[in-house]
């Protein structure tokens, strides 16, 4: 196990398991699966809305952001906590 060297998705530490990976991916193609059979398109407020019911964590750290399909990404969206 390396680090994680893309600048797409920050992972402090080590890479994840593959099993950790493989659970990983399969929760989100779920995710865009419910998207898809409800009729609606799979973009970054529809998947956010879907995982937060509740509306999305606020500040929307890092961590939220590295949890989102890769594709559905958006680095600039996220807020720094304060120190």
């Amino acid at each position: 196990m390396g680090t994680n060297t893309s600048s797409a998705m920050p992972i402090r530490g080590s890479d994840p398991p593959a099993s950790q990976l493989n659970y990983l991916r399969a929760y989100l193609l779920r995710r865009q699966t419910a998207l898809r059979k409800n009729g609606q398109l799979v973009t970054r407020e529809n998947y956010i809305a879907l995982a937060y019911p509740d509306g999305p964590p606020s500040p929307w750290l890092p961590e939220h952001e590295a949890e989102l399909p890769e594709e559905l990404q958006d680095w600039s969206q996220f807020e720094m906590p304060a120190a």
